[in-house]
């Protein structure tokens, strides 16, 4: 699930990466976009994190399901769609040798990605998601837009 929820999250976060070819750049860091706009996108992560944690500590599908489904995650979508255009313009410059590393830096650092992998290695919330369909795809909804 989790490397479906990277991999799918971060090419929606940057329609058309892997869709068309584009001119490569050179740039000094290769696998570090500006500090702004990585600190931005390791914080979204943190806040969405946060919220799939409490969440998911509801022992209630139906209110785990609308905690996920409320105003907090409008929000989270809205600065999600708003990083969308700095975090592709730099992604744009880059080699997909340089894609690649920022990929595995991303990958290590990102809270998102962390509470993902604990939520994946909980059998007790495993089996819970698997239960339940509708949260199973909140819970892919969440992260796929905000990865």
């Amino acid at each position: 699930m989790k490397a479906l929820l990277l991999g799918c999250g971060l090419v929606v976060a940057l329609p058309g990466l892997a869709q068309r070819p584009t001119p490569v750049k050179k740039v000094a860091a290769a696998s570090r976009p500006s500090t702004d706009v990585y600190s931005n996108l390791l914080s979204l992560g943190k806040d969405v994190a946060r919220l799939l944690r409490r969440a998911m500590a509801e022992p209630d599908d139906a209110k785990a399901i609308a905690t996920m489904n409320g105003q907090e995650t409008a929000h989270l979508m809205k600065r999600a769609e708003e990083l969308q255009p700095s975090l592709r313009h730099w992604v744009n410059t880059l080699s997909e040798e340089q894609k690649e590393q920022f990929m595995q830096r991303f990958l290590k650092e990102s809270p998102l990605v962390q509470c993902v992998d604990s939520l994946e290695h909980n059998p007790e919330t495993k089996a819970r998601v698997e239960r339940n369909p509708d949260l199973k795809n909140m819970i892919e909804a969440l992260t796929y837009y905000t990865l």
